[in-house]
């Protein structure tokens, strides 16, 4: 399959090889979950990385929790389909998890 069919060819940069791509995708997320939130201080990342996946875990405060998540989870989802269709391009595999809150 060439460029348009989903595969890799020569030519084309591997999706996320440098921690600055990793680095720039989740400042990205977590940007916009700042946006969303009343205490973006409390808003961490991690990343765990795979061969060719990339699992973000995304913990904000008890508060906010719910305005990640969205009514039937409308606002996660949202993210996470911003996440598939910049991750679809690029061979990989990007999925995001809200962790539950520790009071």
């Amino acid at each position: 399959m060439g460029a348009n069919g989903g595969e890799r060819t020569k030519n084309q940069k591997p999706a996320l090889d440098s921690q600055g791509g990793i680095m720039h995708l989740r400042d990205w997320v977590q940007q916009t979950v700042n946006h969303l939130v009343d205490y973006p201080e409390k808003v961490s990342i991690s990343v765990v990385q795979g061969t060719h996946t990339l699992h973000l875990e995304l913990s904000v405060s008890e508060e906010d929790n719910g305005k990640v998540i969205g009514k039937k989870g409308k606002m996660v989802n949202a993210i996470r389909t911003i996440l598939m269709a910049y991750s679809a391009k690029r061979g990989l595999r990007i999925t995001l998890e809200v962790l539950e809150p520790t009071p």
